[in-house]
């Protein structure tokens, strides 16, 4: 059984695989309420590893899925998964 995997590439030409990805966007408010800023983060395990990354770093993201059936982190069928990353993102690797 093949799995899914990222591989996520950093602008300073850092390479990471990883099972799961989650993009978050954290928004900074003043004391007034009004919003200052937003950053867009990516976090993702590698190498057993909690990473978290801006993602203006971030030169690209392949989600690697050709022949795969099941997710290699959470080890249910891709066509189980529901709506998440799996549906939303498009296969780009190689077999």
């Amino acid at each position: 059984m093949r799995r899914a995997a990222f591989t996520i590439r950093l602008k300073n030409g850092s390479s990471y695989d990883a099972n799961h990805l989650a993009i978050t966007v954290q928004q900074f408010f003043g004391d007034d309420g009004m919003m200052l800023g937003a950053v867009s983060m990516l976090s993702f395990s590698a190498s057993g590893e909690q990473r978290s990354v801006y993602a203006t770093d971030v030169e690209s993201v392949t989600f690697d899925a050709v022949g795969v059936d099941h997710c290699s982190e959470c080890d249910s069928p891709l066509d189980m998964i529901g709506y998440g990353v799996h549906e939303t993102l498009k296969p780009t690797g190689g077999g």
